[in-house]
């Protein structure tokens, strides 16, 4: 298996669910625009499609960069911005930015514009871009539902993203133009979409079904701009191409607020009502079957990642495996971010019979940063292709079933925070159709899944022998806190009850605060602290001369530094559910080695915080004010 990180793309692991786009302007600046029906002269669309459609299909659905010095294609740009109502009077620097992005194609001097990285390697794209397409069966027709999702590294001071529907013929000569969507964004770019265009195709009809979708994106601050196009042919079938997804799903933890599938690497909740690690790592004994939690006492690295047992592990209030369990090959690599994928694929059927597969053309898996942008991939490269070959991460087998455990790669540790999970798979298949001899005649079958419940990963936990206040006045060392526990939570006498411990290893540097009295504590880099002024902060984003909240008042930290991590990392979940109804939020507190930390809970309310919508405009480049606010008249223009 090959696993390409995208370079300087921060990368990876949760899921959240992206939502169609209204008119207006809705959160972190998303902006819908017309239907690209709306306005769309059609015939130029349809003419567009015609010409660009055996370039897209070569790439077998992956993404092909525009070539804006082409005269064509630079004109497919400026006919599917026109269908969706923008023309250069009311979006005046997006048209100026496409001006000089051909200028730049063409090798003309320009002033601050690069385009996005040259290397063809998809991986190295700034901006990721999907095409999903969703396909049900019903009497005689096929419901098409198809969006593009983009996804910008650090996100896009704009970003443009549309997908179309089309009825062509056999021989590809006629594309009729039947639907489609799109939309923009401004000060966002990090999981955007086009919205959907849905399409009921008739199989009497003869005719086949293409899609296509085109992404535009800038970036001010790295100068970077991006134009590419997907296009994919939708096969008629009786019953339509799916893909199933046994694992990863919710296991364990649905009493828990916001509650998430959650991933458990290094370490995660151990004891306690609240259990919360859906998977988790550690060595299966080949000899009695035995799991050993997170392995790594002695040195020793896990051997690979089992599911939880619910029923055992709720009557216990111990974490407990399953029968589920999948090794790492050929070794557990304390640096790849892993995740369980085990499933079927199933080509369907057309009106020559049920399709079988026959060989496999390609297998994607990528995960999707929510927060930041940008994807880790762990993937087969379809044949023909400059890359390295390698093996597929999910190969489904003849009947179409795949269990492994994938690796997305070194990158995508470092970010905690939520994730869209897409399956890919394409395959050759036997549909039962046969030329005028009798041979046999492959068709080409293909699934995508974009996987939406929240899937996250954690990695906030305190030192080994870090001081725990207790309610009894007692400072313990962490590891001796036992559910049932009461602890401290604040200077005005708040007392918690600790309902779940987390325990495992930390294999990256500790965070070390110190104040000006020598007091000091070691947290994992996410584990959320409380400023002077109540923000609740991530202690790698703390600096020398920082105010904390600490026992009796505020401190000064005189020292932020980075340390080895040494012996096992601990976190606690802290409240009943009646202590619950009482507290308001940022009050799942406790002292650890005297500073006011949060609890395991409090860090998922960090890392899901989003910024002020408020400050839109603030963070929005002022070339790009215009446009922006031009939006709703685009709108109401493309209405008419």
């Amino acid at each position: 298996m090959s696993t390409r990180i995208a370079l300087g793309w921060p990368l990876l692991l949760l899921v959240a669910t992206p939502g169609l786009l209204g008119a207006g302007c809705s959160p972190e600046g998303r902006k819908q625009t017309a239907p690209a029906d709306a306005l769309a002269d059609k015939p130029r669309l349809e003419a567009d499609a015609r010409s660009m459609a055996p370039k897209l299909l070569e790439r077998e659905g992956q993404p092909v960069r525009l070539d804006l010095s082409d005269p064509a294609q630079y004109r497919s740009v400026m006919n599917r911005l026109r269908a969706a109502g923008n023309t250069p009077e009311n979006s005046p620097e997006l048209f100026s930015r496409l001006e000089r992005a051909k200028a730049l194609a063409t090798g003309a001097p320009t002033r601050g514009l690069k385009t996005a990285r040259a290397a063809l390697e998809l991986d190295d794209e700034w901006c990721g871009h999907l095409l999903p397409i969703l396909k049900s069966a019903g009497q005689g027709s096929i419901v098409v539902d198809a969006k593009t999702l983009a996804s910008c590294v650090g996100g896009a001071d704009y970003v443009y993203a549309d997908v179309a529907v089309y009825e062509t013929t056999a021989d590809g000569t006629v594309f009729q133009h039947v639907g489609g969507s799109s939309a923009e964004e401004y000060a966002g770019g990090t999981f955007f979409s086009s919205g959907s265009a849905n399409h009921t195709f008739s199989l009497a009809s003869g005719r086949q079904l293409y899609v296509d979708s085109y992404v535009l994106a800038f970036n001010d601050a790295t100068g970077e701009s991006v134009s590419t196009a997907v296009g994919q042919e939708v096969a008629p079938a009786l019953t339509s191409e799916a893909i199933t997804l046994d694992h990863p799903r919710e296991l364990i933890g649905e009493e828990l607020s916001d509650n998430a599938i959650r991933v458990c690497l290094e370490r995660g909740a151990v004891s306690g009502s609240h259990l919360d690690c859906d998977y988790a790592s550690g060595i299966l004994d080949p000899e009695t079957g035995d799991f050993v939690l997170y392995g790594r006492s002695g040195g020793v690295n896990p051997t690979g990642v089992a599911a939880v047992d619910r029923t055992e592990s709720k009557n216990k209030n111990r974490w407990l495996a399953s029968g589920n369990y999948w090794a790492a090959a050929p070794s557990y690599n304390m640096s790849q971010l892993y995740v369980p994928l085990a499933g079927t694929f199933s080509p369907g059927s057309t009106s020559n019979g049920a399709c079988t597969i026959f060989s496999h053309t390609y297998s994607n898996a990528s995960l999707i940063l929510k927060d930041t942008g940008g994807r880790c991939q762990a993937r087969n490269i379809p044949p023909g292709s400059t890359l390295e070959v390698s093996g597929f991460p999910m190969m489904p087998s003849p009947s179409g079933s795949f269990s492994t455990l994938v690796s997305f790669g070194p990158n995508c540790l470092g970010n905690q925070q939520n994730v869209a999970l897409a399956v890919d798979i394409a395959v050759r298949a036997d549909c039962g159709k046969r030329d005028s001899r009798g041979n046999r005649v492959l068709e080409r079958r293909h699934g995508f899944l974009l996987y939406e419940p929240v899937i996250d990963f954690k990695f906030s936990c305190l030192a080994e022998g870090t001081g725990i206040l207790r309610a009894d006045g007692k400072s313990v060392p962490v590891q001796d806190v036992k559910v049932g526990d009461r602890v401290v939570a604040d200077d005005a006498g708040l007392v918690l009850t600790v309902n779940t411990v987390s325990r495992g290893g930390e294999s990256r540097p500790l965070v070390l605060l110190r104040d000006a009295s020598g007091r000091e504590v070691r947290v994992t880099a996410k584990h959320p602290l409380v400023t002077e002024d109540g923000r609740v902060v991530a202690a790698e984003a703390l600096t020398r001369g920082d105010r904390v909240r600490a026992r009796g008042g505020v401190t000064t930290l005189a020292a932020v530094e980075r340390v080895a991590s040494e012996g096992q990392v601990y976190n606690l979940t802290l409240g009943t559910d009646a202590e619950l109804t009482r507290l308001g939020e940022r009050q799942r507190t406790f002292f650890a080695n005297g500073y006011l930390v949060g609890d395991s809970s409090m860090q998922d309310q960090l890392e899901r915080r989003r910024p002020d919508k408020g400050e839109l405009l603030a963070r929005l480049p002022k070339a790009w004010h215009q446009d922006y606010l031009n939006d709703p008249a685009r709108k109401t223009a493309a209405r008419r």
